[in-house]
């Protein structure tokens, strides 16, 4: 991860394990590695991933990159639209106006992780400064993916903020809307939202089931085990 990452952020491709400058960066990819980042600080309980003693020393180089991947999202945040962009091309222009609803949704995962999970008070709280500004377009999202991963966003984030009332309600409605595309879909031969699998198919039965431990909802947390 630490080899993709440059003082933009995560870049977007590589080639055998080598940055490939040619394809820029994106949010998505940021995301990505912001999860990972924090996770994995998470899992060692330190700032640092350390291999032997002594092997960490501060600034710490998974801290700065975890620093550059939210600087990234952030500065893809278009307050004016209220919407991430996604590409950027290796010069840092932006390639379009607004992204997909995926990297909008991707995004707000990273943050909610990174605000649960940063162990640096400053990413945290920047972290929760911008899902709170991001978060209100998930209200217009159409896909259900996009909805998955902001659930799992908004999972995370709750874990910080368990007082937020906004992002409560949004739980609760984000929630409703995967469990009623899933009661209009699903048959007892095939339990599951459409009719075909495609991509990030895991994370549809693991948003349901996150919410619905959060609101204490059994009609979520039901059919999400069953699929």
């Amino acid at each position: 991860m630490l080899v993709l990452t440059d003082d933009t952020g995560m870049a977007q491709h590589a080639s055998h394990g080598t940055p490939d400058l040619g394809h820029g960066y994106c949010t998505d990819d940021n995301a990505r590695a912001l999860i990972a980042g924090v996770m994995a600080m998470r899992s060692n309980g330190m700032y640092e991933p350390c291999g032997t003693p002594g092997a960490c020393q501060e600034p710490g180089r998974l801290t700065v990159a975890l620093q550059r991947y939210l600087a990234f999202l952030n500065y893809a945040f278009d307050a004016d639209r209220g919407r991430f962009r996604n590409f950027m091309s290796f010069d840092r222009r932006w390639l379009e106006e607004s992204g997909s609803q995926d990297s909008h949704a991707r995004a707000l995962w990273g943050l909610g992780a990174a605000a649960a999970f940063a162990r640096k008070d400053g990413i945290a709280q920047l972290a929760q400064e911008l899902f709170q500004k991001a978060m209100v377009a998930v209200d217009g999202f159409g896909f259900i993916r996009p909805l998955a991963y902001s659930a799992l966003g908004i999972r995370h984030y709750l874990r910080a903020c368990p007082g937020d009332v906004m992002a409560r309600s949004m739980a609760e409605r984000v929630g409703n809307r995967l469990l009623k595309i899933w009661q209009a879909s699903a048959t007892c031969d095939w339990p599951w939202w459409e009719e075909r699998l495609t991509w990030g198919n895991a994370k549809l039965p693991h948003a349901l089931l996150e919410l619905g431990m959060w609101l204490g909802r059994n009609d979520m947390i039901d059919p999400a085990l069953n699929a």
